[in-house]
């Protein structure tokens, strides 16, 4: 029945009273004469087909936005990567250590010294990255 006209309640307009009479309809009509002689279990599987390429769509069309949200970030203008261009592994850990000492921010207790240069330069950069975000509201583009 219709949000508005709640449980012990009268319909208090005219589209509640005919919201209300279509679904007392509905309910007294027999399945037989509301299926219309097809099969129930056929609908039934034609539905969820409908509704899966609904839902795969659905992926798809956000899968594509957030890969055309990644290239911006990645290689669009300003990224990272251009304003970074070459960060050591030593420049890396140094400014994490500052970060770790820096009560602005909250770093993971790591040892730094037990990190591969690779996985300091990660973080430094998914660190700048946030950083980055923090300051403007939103991914450097």
């Amino acid at each position: 029945m219709n949000k508005s006209a709640k449980k012990g309640t009268k319909p208090s307009t005219a589209f509640d009273k005919f919201m209300n009479s279509y679904v007392e309809e509905l309910l007294a009509t027999p399945d037989e004469e509301l299926l219309e002689g097809k099969d129930p279990k056929a609908i039934l599987k034609e539905a969820r087909e409908i509704l899966d390429a609904a839902q795969a769509q659905a992926g798809r069309r956000r899968l594509a936005r957030a890969k055309e949200g990644f290239q911006s970030i990645k290689g669009g203008a300003g990224s990272w990567s251009e304003l970074h261009p070459d960060v050591t592994a030593n420049e890396a850990r140094r400014f994490l250590s500052q970060v770790a000492n820096d009560s602005t921010y909250t770093l993971a207790a790591r040892d730094l010294g037990e990190l591969s240069d690779d996985e300091v330069i990660r973080i430094y950069r998914q660190f700048r990255t946030l950083e980055g975000i923090g300051k403007t509201g939103k991914g450097q583009e």
